[in-house]
């Protein structure tokens, strides 16, 4: 599931494949809403941290 979901932001969001990776293995499991919040906060000019610190968040 990570691997299509890496694919997903790689194409959809200007971060860097190094970036998502290590995101992604902090955040195992995202659903496709989450996925799809990502894009929009990346798109937004959020940084990859801060995007994932917002799901984080989120889940709480």
């Amino acid at each position: 599931m990570n691997d299509n979901i890496q694919r997903e932001l790689v194409q959809r969001t200007p971060w860097t494949t190094e970036q998502i990776q290590a995101h992604l293995q902090q955040h195992p499991g995202l659903s496709a809403m989450q996925v799809r919040q990502l894009v929009t906060l990346a798109n937004d000019g959020w940084t990859p941290t801060r995007a994932f610190a917002q799901l984080r968040a989120a889940r709480r």
